[in-house]
């Protein structure tokens, strides 16, 4: 699966993948000469990264899927309607 994050905000932001790896291929549509395996990569702000990852084939333990987040736990955007869904940077993927 690729993942290509973009930072349009004015901070740093780190996403991390809990119960995954990616491997970062590119920035701001710029292959990369060394690519590298990442469980968190910083985005600066105003810039982009692709990375590649390998869903694995077993469940991750949690209901959603593996989550993808900031790190920074920027997750709050009010009170949200879903108790399940905190809203905010964070989202999560399915296994196949």
């Amino acid at each position: 699966m690729l993942l290509r994050y973009v930072n349009a905000g004015y901070d740093n932001t780190t996403m991390a993948l809990l119960g995954m790896h990616e491997h970062v291929i590119a920035r701001d549509a710029q292959l990369l000469l060394n690519p590298f395996d990442a469980d968190a990569e910083t985005i600066p702000a105003g810039e982009t990264e692709d990375a590649v990852a390998t869903v694995p084939a077993g469940s991750s333990g949690l209901p959603n899927g593996f989550p993808l987040y900031n790190r920074q736990l920027h997750l709050g955007n009010g009170s949200p309607a879903d108790p399940a869904s905190p809203g905010g940077m964070m989202t999560f993927i399915q296994s196949p």
